[in-house]
C-alpha cells in the first residue's frame, strides 16, 4: 500500500490571437523521500478557431524538495518552442468541425471521435 496525494491547479485565457495557460502541480511521491513542485507558463499563437497548427513558446520550473518542504534539492528551468497540430474524425471517417470557443480535445472526446495529434518541441 502507498500514498501519493496529488494537487493540479491550471488556468487559461484565450485573447484575440494569443491562448496563455498556467498550471501548478504539487505532489509527494510513494516513499516519502522527495517532494516535486511543478509549474509552467505556455503562450500559443492561436486566435481558438483552428487546431491545424498551433505554435507555442512554454516556460517550466520544477524544484525538488525534501518530503517536510524543508530545503530545495534541486530547481529545474525549462524553455521550449514548438508547435501543436490535430484534427479529429467520427469513426466514419467524417472530420469534426470545432465549435468556436470549445477545446477540441474535450470536444472531439465527448462526439466520440477519434484525434490524431503531432507535437514538435525545441528544448532551449
Amino acid at each position: 500500500m502507498h500514498f501519493n496525494p496529488d494537487l493540479l491547479l491550471k488556468w487559461s485565457h484565450q485573447f484575440a490571437a494569443l491562448k496563455l495557460s498556467a498550471s501548478v502541480d504539487v505532489s509527494i511521491d510513494r516513499f516519502f523521500t522527495e517532494t516535486d513542485q511543478d509549474g509552467g507558463l505556455t503562450a500559443s499563437f492561436t486566435d481558438g478557431r483552428s487546431d491545424l497548427f498551433v505554435p507555442y513558446l512554454s516556460y517550466n520550473v520544477t524544484a525538488e524538495l525534501r518530503p517536510d518542504f524543508g530545503k530545495t534539492d534541486d530547481v529545474l528551468h525549462g524553455f521550449s518552442a514548438g508547435f501543436v497540430s490535430g484534427i479529429a474524425y467520427r469513426n466514419a471517417g467524417s472530420l469534426l468541425r470545432r465549435r468556436v470557443g470549445l477545446d477540441l480535445w474535450i470536444y472531439a472526446e465527448a462526439q466520440g471521435a477519434v484525434v490524431p495529434q503531432f507535437r514538435g518541441r525545441i528544448p532551449a
